[in-house]
């Protein structure tokens, strides 16, 4: 088994792996992987060509499989030809062609009231924003130093973001932020160019405790990341939690399972065996051969 370093790189890489898999088991434990689940088969029935699109796309990467396979059984595989850009697709250039571009959501961005009517669950919003403070630049261009609400704001509205530990696929591609640029001090200042309305009770409930995981996430990453600062390789990580092999990056474990090569005696050359034996007696006379040999050079 090769030595493997526990550089900050790994160590960055292992700590969003494992951020990923405490964030997954919360979702399971709380019910938002439900509501996340729920989410996605009701936004599919609304738009069922989510779906074929998903499909079509899988059918795409099959075919391209059959057709890679099927030409290089016709021309032969050489490893000098560079196979997509000679290629029929166009603009594959050096890379896999993409036959179908679909963008998925990486990020759940919603308007949740449960005051709203049960019946704009799920439903669309846009350019939706509260009432905030300006920062004073935009004050001098406006005549309030306030940014009045959208027309679409309802009293109790908040802003609520949720990664996807996998991206989601949605008919239009939601946005929004936290705070934006245009808000004093930066402060609690939420705009959404592109979400979702969460006015279910019950769905409600469940979102909320999000913000509540995300604390007990960042708190078990810390311990991690203390965990791995006591170790200099990552075999002596394994060594104490077999376990942890699941947040090693795939890279690493390729290194690690190579074997270990034996380290070369140095090599010592002496300086009189750089001259060859049979010339010697000629170099004799060269200032060059005497520093070589260790002689004067008066």
């Amino acid at each position: 088994m090769a030595s493997v370093n526990m550089s900050g790189t790994l160590k960055e890489q292992m700590l969003e792996n494992y951020r990923k898999q405490v964030k997954s088991a919360y979702e399971t434990k709380s019910g938002v992987a439900n509501v996340v689940d729920e989410i996605r088969n009701q936004m599919e029935n609304k738009v069922p060509m989510v779906e074929k699109f998903t499909e079509l796309k899988n059918t795409a990467e099959s075919l391209l499989d059959d057709f890679k396979k099927q030409t290089l059984e016709l021309v032969g595989d050489d490893d000098s030809r560079d196979f997509w850009r000679s290629s029929m697709f166009e603009g594959s250039y050096s890379s896999r062609p993409n036959l179908l571009s679909l963008r998925p959501t990486p990020d759940l961005h919603c308007v949740i009231n449960p005051n709203r009517d049960i019946e704009d669950n799920l439903s669309y919003i846009f350019n939706w924003n509260p009432m905030y403070d300006l920062d004073e630049y935009y004050i001098r261009h406006n005549e309030s130093n306030k940014e009045p609400a959208s027309t679409n704001y309802v009293s109790g509205d908040l802003y609520f973001k949720y990664e996807f530990s996998t991206p989601l696929l949605l008919p239009l591609r939601l946005s929004g932020q936290h705070s934006t640029y245009k808000a004093k001090n930066r402060d609690y200042a939420p705009t959404v160019d592109v979400g979702l309305v969460i006015s279910d009770p019950e769905m409600y409930n469940v979102l909320k405790q999000v913000s509540e995981n995300d604390i007990k996430i960042a708190d078990a990453v810390t311990k991690m990341s203390d965990c791995l600062n006591q170790f200099t390789t990552l075999k002596k990580f394994l060594d104490e939690f077999s376990g942890g092999i699941s947040i090693v990056p795939e890279e690493y474990k390729q290194r690690l399972a190579r074997k270990a090569q034996p380290r070369s005696k140095p090599i010592q050359v002496k300086p009189e065996s750089v001259i060859p034996d049979d010339i010697k007696n000629q170099m004799k006379e060269v200032v060059f051969e005497s520093s070589l040999l260790g002689g004067n050079n008066d």
